[in-house]
Parts: C-alpha cells; sequence; structure tokens
C-alpha cells in the first residue's frame, strides 16, 4: 500500500478546516487517540465508537451534504451502490488481545516503511519506502540493492518509486511498484528491467497501481494486483470509500513477456499468494475484508470464489505462507471490539462520500498549487496527500491485526497491535514472526512463544 507522511497534525488540521466549514462541527482528538466530531449539543463521534451512536453521525453526515462544491472539469468520485458488510464480533479467536505487544522486538531499525519483505537462505529482503534491501540476518549487515530515490524531486511525483510486494529466487527479485511498475532486479548486479511499465494498458485498461504479487516459479508466470482501473497511485483511498470494483489480477508470462488479465471485477485487490498445493491463487480483496480463491490453468479471465468463510476483522493485505500449512493475512486497517468506522459509514453512504471527497479533492489541489508557485515542496506533497484520500486512514482506530488462516480459510487465530502501525505483512520464519509495516520504521519481531498454538 501507500507511505502515509507521518506530520498527522496536518491531516487532521485539513480535516478540522473542512469541516469547521459547516459550522457546526468541532475536531477534537486526543494524541493518538480516535478521532471525534462533536456538537454544541455535546454529542460526539469518534471513529472507534459503537455504530449505535447514529444520531450524531447522523449529524454529520447533513452537515457534510450541505456543502456545496464545483468539480466541473475535473476528477469528480463517482457515486456507487452502498457497501455495508457485517463487521465480525470479537468473540473467539477473533477476542481483542494485545499479543503483538506483549513480548515483540523491533529489529532492523534502519529500515523506513518494510512493506514487503521476502526471505532466502540467510538474507531478508525489504521493500522500503526508498528502495529494496538486502539485510544479512546473522550478521545485521545491510545493503542496497535498489534506489528509490535515485532522480527523485518528489515523494508523490511519477519521477519516484515506492516498491510495495516482493518476491525473491536465486539471484532474481521482483517487485510491484504503483510508480514504476512490474520491476526485476539482479541481486549481484543492482541492474533493473521493467517487466510491465505503470500505465502500460494491459488488454485495453492502463495498469494504475501495481501492489502485490506471487510466482509460479515453475511455468514461468507472474500473478500481480492492479488495485484499480479507475484510481490511480494518486487516489488510492477513494477506491476503498467507492466500493470500486475495477481491480484485476494481471498475469505476466517471462518467457514471452505477455500480460494478460487474470481475473477481473474485484474491489481494491491487495496480497497475492499460490496455495500450499500450487493449484490456486488467494488474492486479498482490501475494501469488501475477504479472502478470494481462483483456480490456477484454467482459461482467462478466471471467476473466484471466498476463500474465507466470514468477513475478517479488518481490510486485509499482504498474504503469505505459515509454516503448519496455512496462511497469514495482515489487516493493517483493523477494527476494535467489532464497532464500525467512519470510512465504513461512507461506504454505506455513497452521496455522502462523493461531496466529502470532492470536498477533500478541492483543498488538496488547493495546496498543491499554492505550495508549486512558493516553491514549497512540502505544502505541495501535502496536497497530493490529501488528494490520495490518505487522510481517511487517520479517522481508523490505531490497531492491526494478523490472522492465521487454515488450509480451508477458517480463522484459526487474530493477534493485534496497538503499538506498532499499519502492519502490512506477517512472515513466518523457524523463530517467529516478521512483521513488515507501510509506516514503522523498523521491522517487529515477535517470537514464537507468543502466539503458538498447542
Amino acid at each position: 500500500m501507500i507511505e502515509i507522511m507521518e506530520k498527522q497534525w496536518i491531516y487532521r488540521s485539513a480535516l478540522a478546516v473542512l469541516l469547521a466549514l459547516t459550522g457546526n462541527i468541532v475536531l477534537t482528538c486526543a494524541e493518538d487517540g480516535p478521532l471525534c466530531l462533536a456538537y454544541g449539543d455535546g454529542k460526539s463521534f469518534c471513529s472507534s465508537s459503537d455504530v449505535d451512536n447514529g444520531k450524531s453521525l447522523s449529524n454529520l453526515l447533513n452537515s457534510v451534504l450541505q456543502l456545496p462544491v464545483d468539480r466541473k472539469g475535473r476528477m469528480e468520485l463517482a457515486i456507487n451502490e452502498p457497501f455495508t458488510d457485517p463487521i465480525p464480533e470479537a468473540i473467539g479467536p477473533l477476542k481483542a488481545n494485545q499479543k503483538l505487544d506483549e513480548n515483540s522486538q523491533v529489529v532492523m531499525s534502519f529500515l523506513n516503511g518494510p512493506e514487503s519483505l521476502a526471505v532466502q537462505a540467510d538474507f531478508l529482503y525489504a521493500a522500503t519506502a526508498d528502495g529494496v534491501y538486502q539485510i544479512n540476518m546473522k550478521t545485521q549487515e545491510q545493503k542496497k540493492l535498489y534506489d528509490a530515490r535515485a532522480g527523485c524531486n518528489s515523494s508523490y511525483t511519477t519521477s519516484c518509486s515506492r516498491p510495495l510486494g516482493i518476491r525473491v529466487k536465486d539471484l532474481t527479485i521482483l517487485c510491484a511498484d504503483p510508480l514504476k511498475g512490474l520491476l526485476q532486479i539482479d541481486i549481484d548486479s543492482g541492474n533493473v528491467k521493467v517487466l510491465i511499465p505503470a500505465l502500460a494498458e494491459v488488454e485495453g485498461k492502463k495498469m494504475l497501481m501495481a501492489d502485490d504479487l506471487d510466482v509460479d516459479w515453475e511455468r514461468g508466470l507472474i500473478y500481480l494486483s492492479d488495485v484499480s482501473t479507475k484510481y490511480g497511485f494518486h487516489r488510492w483511498a477513494w477506491s476503498i470509500v467507492d466500493n470500486d470494483a475495477s481491480g484485476r489480477v494481471i498475469q505476466y508470462n517471462l518467457a514471452t513477456g505477455e500480460a494478460s488479465v487474470f481475473a477481473k471485477d474485484i474491489r481494491f485487490p491487495n496480497g497475492i499468494q499460490i496455495t500450499h498445493d500450487g493449484k490456486s491463487l488467494l488474492v486479498s480483496e482490501f475494501t469488501a475484508r475477504r479472502i478470494l480463491q481462483y483456480p490456477l490453468g484454467q482459461p482467462l479471465p478466471v471467476k473466484g470464489t471466498p476463500f474465507t468463510k466470514h468477513p475478517l476483522p479488518g481490510s486485509p493485505d499482504n498474504i503469505r505462507p505459515s509454516l503448519s500449512g496455512g496462511y497469514w493475512v495482515a489487516l493493517p486497517l483493523g477494527r476494535i471490539n467489532g464497532s464500525r468506522t467512519f470510512v465504513d459509514e461512507l461506504q454505506a453512504r455513497p452521496t455522502v462520500a462523493k461531496r466529502l471527497g470532492d470536498w477533500i479533492l478541492s483543498i488538496g489541489e488547493a495546496a498543491q498549487l499554492i505550495g508549486q508557485l512558493g516553491e514549497s515542496k512540502d505544502l505541495s506533497d501535502i496536497g497530493v496527500q490529501l488528494q490520495s484520500g490518505a487522510i481517511l486512514q487517520n479517522t481508523y482506530p490505531r490497531v492491526s491485526t494478523i490472522v492465521e488462516l487454515d488450509a480451508e480459510g477458517n480463522v484459526l487465530q487474530a493477534l493485534q497491535t496497538y503499538e506498532h502501525r499499519l502492519i502490512t505483512q506477517a512472515t513466518e520464519l523457524d523463530d517467529g514472526l516478521y512483521l513488515g509495516s507501510l509506516l514503522n520504521k523498523y521491522i517487529v519481531f515477535v517470537p514464537r512463544s507468543s502466539y503458538g498454538r498447542s
């Protein structure tokens, strides 16, 4: 997923200005606490509160509906059908806990936003905000194999790169990069080859946001998630609010260089994982909070079916195999005790989501323009971030979850953290779990004793 600037006060201030235009809403928040919207009558709505606080939420939505904004000739959010998935109860294996905080350790604190991890022999490979690293797990010696900031003058321009999902075999790294495309990196030489450029057309539609991938090395086929054919990297969050189902999985043939649509009509396809038996492909449907399963070796495009039996307690990111024959799934945007979030409520009210989104887009465009005119890179980047919709991530409670699934898609256990933000991947080795993140400047190590099941 996408790097979020750590100056959260900027986003909250921007949202406060936006909502203040209604005249009767005040934004309040404690440090590292939930974002709350308070009214003159003393009632409030917090992003982590239960949904039965419906009256205050209704007041907020009605106020937003009164905001006039004209975006003719510019990008406007679409209005799709409302999406109201059930939120699972926090019982059984989903019971609230802080197991990832009890005995976890911060390791490799020289990494900035290690969104995806891969391990081969004694080496760990990390896709970070500034490139792809190789780390010797015995000596901690590090080497940057790919510099994502070479020739980059802004963190959110097309001249930049942001490596996300990675896979490694022998001397080859394959990497999904939303700004560059599908990359092949030679470990020895550092040479980079672009297999599918960002914005390249695949079956008539541009590849707007490569996210994660897995590889059938025997058949020479790469499976790559393309988040949306409607919203690109600079508008990624609106794909979630919009319930956009234009996402797809692209199949790339390493021998012929041919790219085809493997599967389509997916709501924000994110994590990708070939099953242990090699017969199916698992895909995280981020917006719908579930995992889909697609048979391999079938005529394209392939139709999928739900792999998870019930809704997950958060939006799934990367999927990776467990040592017990199942899978670990990271849920960076979690929910507390089965509560609904502000974004959940926007998804249920597309008209309101459009109005709020149009306002945020307008403010972001203004900030970007002012930054460019005033030669302020920081302000310009803030404007681009606002336009991406990243501000909405600050309305989620500060909790990340990883779930362990068995080979049939049943939840075996869910482990939560309130200390480490936006966990995007869990990689299991013999000694325990290594957790990557979009934001954290380190990897979290969780020893097996903290989560092992008897």
